[in-house]
């Protein structure tokens, strides 16, 4: 199973995927509404990565 992290600023958010045993690199997205699709895409990559 794998949960996220999300740290959530008023101009940035901060997220790292765990996979049971590590997590991901933490990135940094703005507060637009391109950066917040870019983190749906991110999420749906971290979904498929095993």
């Amino acid at each position: 199973m794998k949960t996220s992290g999300l740290d959530v600023h008023k101009d940035s958010i901060f997220c790292a995927i765990y996979d049971g045993k590590s997590y991901s690199v933490v990135k940094e997205f703005t507060t637009t509404s391109v950066s917040i699709r870019s983190l749906g895409e991110y999420f749906e990559v971290g979904k498929s990565e095993k």
